[in-house]
């Protein structure tokens, strides 16, 4: 952010101002963080850049009360975070102009992402392997949920038990869904009370054919969701954006 390297993600944070983008070199990083409002926070890329939450209580990125300018979070694998209460790898709250994309949102062991009275946009993201939700949404949630893969997400508790949805809206939450890859939650889709959560335009359930799916998240030759997705402002290879948070590349 021209202003100097720090030793922790927050740390730069601290010192970033609005409209600013704060960098984070390759590497694991061990520590929860909470977003300023107006700032984006750029991994090298999520194959590269980890933010391990070590299975702490408390969410991995908090984005609360965050309005007005973007807010951003991308290029990173968020990981281990913990399975107490609410607790989620992103947890996004009473904010605006959220864009959340380009992540590995993995092994967290409640939800992956969890949106309360926020409304953001989820783009070319890998959810998977979180041991509740893929995305939930509540309150008067409002995402946009475009390009995603949301797999493996299963519940960890007993077996029966109707948790470990791939999208999950409940209140007056609305998800509109476009060009996911929705596939081997406990259940895909699931809508109470007010919320609005089904399947969208271009939607899939399919096997994403992971090159590794406790590990490596990139896509293998012949995988569904290659040229799947839909032009959302990024740059893609190939005929068109994949679905995912990486592009399938020979």
């Amino acid at each position: 952010n021209g202003i100097g390297p720090k030793k922790t993600i927050q740390a730069g944070l601290d010192i970033t101002p609005i409209y600013r983008t704060c960098y984070v070199a390759p590497g694991i990083y061990s520590e929860q963080i909470r977003m300023p409002g107006g700032v984006t926070l750029a991994g090298a890329g999520a194959e590269a850049t980890i933010i391990d939450g070590g299975n702490q209580r408390g969410n991995i990125v908090t984005i609360l009360d965050c309005n007005g300018a973007p807010t951003v979070v991308r290029g990173f694998t968020i990981r281990n975070g913990s399975c107490y209460g609410d607790n989620a790898g992103i947890r996004i709250q009473n904010s605006s102009n959220v864009l959340i994309r380009n992540n590995v949102i993995t092994a967290n062991r409640a939800d992956g992402i969890r949106v309360y009275s926020a409304s953001a946009r989820i783009l070319n993201n890998t959810i998977a392997g979180n041991g509740r939700n893929g995305i939930m949404a509540h309150g008067t949630a409002s995402l946009e949920a475009v390009n995603n893969i949301i797999a493996d997400n299963v519940f960890m508790w007993p077996a029966g038990c109707e948790f470990g949805w791939g999208l999950y809206c409940t209140d007056w939450a609305v998800v509109s869904s476009s060009h996911n890859d929705v596939w081997g939650n406990n259940n895909n889709y699931w809508a109470e009370t007010e919320g609005n959560c089904s399947t969208g335009a271009g939607d899939l359930s399919a096997d994403p054919i992971f090159v590794d799916p406790l590990n490596d998240f990139h896509l293998r030759e012949g995988s569904p969701c290659i040229d799947a997705g839909i032009y959302v402002g990024l740059k893609y290879h190939g005929e068109a954006p994949d679905m995912g948070a990486f592009e399938y590349r020979k």
